[in-house]
């Protein structure tokens, strides 16, 4: 897994009781099962976890239950992404304009 300093950091600050917010659940993890290993983490630590767009919170069972089932929805749409992504530049090299990625 990548280094992450910023999480990195957060995580070591966490205390029992604490709560850690994101915006949007897919700023967290990079996939699901990096999600779910930390989101297991944070319940064993006794640190609750909420996200503002998906207005979930783990501080009950349904919302532990929600998580799962989108951050699985958020890994495939990663996914999705990627393969249109890979589909796209095989057309392109195919065609002779392979596309510069930044």
């Amino acid at each position: 897994m990548a280094s992450r300093p910023g999480l990195d950091k957060l995580l070591d600050h966490l205390r029992e009781g604490d709560e850690v917010v994101v915006w949007k659940l897919d700023r967290l993890g990079r996939n699901t099962r990096n999600l779910l290993a930390l989101f297991d983490d944070l319940e064993r630590r006794g640190v609750h976890f909420g996200s503002l767009t998906e207005g979930i919170s783990t501080s009950g069972p349904m919302g532990r239950a929600m998580l799962t089932v989108i951050s699985a929805f958020a890994q495939l749409e990663r996914d999705q992404l990627a393969e249109r992504t890979r589909a796209g530049m095989a057309a392109a090299a195919k065609h002779g304009s392979a596309p510069t990625i930044r």
